[in-house]
């Protein structure tokens, strides 16, 4: 009885170590598969509610306001600001549904975006805007020259919710420090953008 009981519990604790396994491997795999891709506006479009700014290069950085892997997306926003802020005219995009509640995008996302020093925050009802920039991942963050050519497109985190260095933002950094870009396209992690759920359910977001 004794080895048999050994036995069960050696099979009981294998079986365990190897859901714990497939269960990293699953989460691992998430975490690094990005978002659709961006398809973005190759020149600034002519009709769209922002301002292109005339003297800096301008970024736009479009956003779920439920979105948990975009967390990160913000704070790594901070840093290229903390970095470079006087030389980039910055704005945050907020994707909001039609006919939603007043304030529904008002989330804590938003308000760690209005944190941020020299952050214009904005909403987007019905994802107008993002259509129009061809964004479509939340985080997907796009930078424009003064004269309205797209100098960079993509996600400046290296994996879903993950900080730290990373491509993107590295990118990001060398073109507001020289001007010209080392790398000008990056995957964006982050869940789709123009959803109405809310990731409540945590289905399309985990």
């Amino acid at each position: 009885m004794s080895a048999i009981r050994t036995i069960g519990f050696r099979a009981g604790v294998t079986g365990w170590a190897v859901l714990v396994c497939v269960g990293f491997w699953l989460l691992s795999g998430y975490e690094t598969t990005p978002g659709e891709t961006c398809a973005p506006a190759a020149r600034w479009p002519g009709e769209c509610g922002f301002v292109l700014d005339a003297d800096r290069p301008t970024l736009l950085m479009f956003a779920h306001p439920s979105c948990p892997c975009t967390r990160s997306s913000v704070g790594e926003l901070n840093q290229v600001l903390a970095r470079c802020g006087d030389r980039v005219a910055a704005t945050v995009v907020f994707f909001k549904p039609g006919g939603t509640e007043d304030r529904w995008e008002r989330t804590d996302l938003w308000r760690s975006a209005e944190m941020i020093p020299g952050v214009r925050v904005l909403v987007d009802v019905d994802g107008r805007e993002a259509a129009r920039f061809g964004a479509r991942t939340s985080g997907t963050v796009l930078v424009y020259s003064p004269h309205g050519a797209l100098l960079f497109a993509g996600g400046i985190t290296a994996s879903r919710g993950h900080s730290g260095d990373n491509l993107g933002r590295d990118a990001v950094v060398t073109i507001l420090d020289r001007g010209q870009p080392d790398r000008t396209a990056t995957p964006v992690f982050g869940c789709p953008l123009c959803s109405s759920t809310g990731f409540e359910d945590r289905k399309t977001c985990r």
